[in-house]
């Protein structure tokens, strides 16, 4: 998935601050943290370009165990997804990793996802371009495709 990074113009407690955040705190100079983004205007040109029939987006799953913050910023990464493809006029399936990863018969790591798609797509390569290791990730977007082809949801 194509990322930026945000300032997020807010502080950080006093008590998570590294060595160097905290002198600049002290200073009364304003630590800001970044966060990572959904870069809308590449997700965007590839959707354009791309001109899908579908587009198949995985529901996020919230564990009890996340801040408040994950869950924002996973909330609104998502809602950067469907809002390019309805307003680009494409027909959205929202679908739980359960209901996709049971229809390949998956497990919950990572390295079955690899392994699926490397069977039913052997010529692509999974390892991004500044990478160095096979990407679940691309893995799980192919997976995620074929998924909404076959079930027509």
């Amino acid at each position: 998935m194509p990322v930026t990074k945000l300032a997020t113009n807010t502080k950080k407690k006093v008590n998570i601050m590294t060595s160097k955040e905290n002198k600049l705190h002290k200073a009364n100079k304003p630590v800001f943290k970044t966060k990572t983004i959904v870069d809308s205007k590449v997700v965007y040109d590839l959707v354009l370009n791309f001109k899908p029939d579908l587009v198949v987006i995985e529901k996020p799953f919230y564990l009890g165990i996340n801040s408040a913050v994950v869950v924002g910023t996973t909330a609104e990464n998502v809602g950067r997804l469907y809002g390019i493809a309805e307003g680009l006029g494409h027909k959205i399936l929202r679908v739980p990793a359960n209901s996709w990863k049971g229809y390949f018969d998956l497990e919950v790591e990572k390295e079955a996802a690899i392994a699926k798609a490397e069977e039913l797509f052997p010529h692509v390569n999974l390892v991004p371009p500044k990478g160095r290791t096979k990407s679940d990730g691309m893995a799980e977007a192919l997976l995620l495709a074929v998924y909404g082809e076959k079930t027509k949801c």
